[in-house]
């Protein structure tokens, strides 16, 4: 259990610091990595909550 969370904890970290990252960036990729990303950390802020 506390190592399921922990990883969900560390993949919405690392999403977030994507969608952060990636922020502003010109690129078409840039654009695409930012929505993949806030879309990640919105979902796995359920998978946190509810598992």
């Amino acid at each position: 259990m506390y190592s399921r969370q922990s990883l969900h904890i560390a993949l919405l970290l690392l999403s977030d610091a994507f969608a952060w990252g990636y922020r502003g960036s010109p690129e078409p990729e840039a654009a695409v990595l930012v929505r993949v990303s806030n879309f990640l950390v919105f979902a796995l802020n359920d998978v946190i909550l509810f598992f």
